[in-house]
């Protein structure tokens, strides 16, 4: 059995696909919408609503309300798209 790969839309709705998550990142760099914040995680750039700090992990909230964890190592990319997109920091979520 090969490699899939599982994307949620916004709509609720999941699709699979055939190949590594590596793969789909490649074809998708032209479109400069999708950001990988994780080995196993890439996101639209466009339905990113903030970031949460806790200790020294840094986590993605989505639109949707889901709040996914970025890799140490994808951190300090993740952070300079959130600088100049002018992201919230939302710290509540955590205290």
């Amino acid at each position: 059995m090969g490699e899939y790969t599982l994307a949620h839309t916004t709509d609720g709705k999941q699709y699979w696909r055939c190949g590594y998550l590596g793969g789909l990142n490649k074809e998708l760099q032209h479109t400069r919408l999708f950001l990988r914040i994780h080995k196993s995680m890439l996101v639209n750039k466009t339905y990113i609503k903030g970031w949460v700090r806790k200790g020294r992990r840094v986590y993605c909230q989505m639109r949707d309300g889901a709040i996914l964890c970025v890799a140490r190592k994808r951190k300090n990319c993740f952070m300079n798209i959130v600088k100049r997109r002018a992201l919230y920091f939302i710290e509540e979520m955590y205290r």
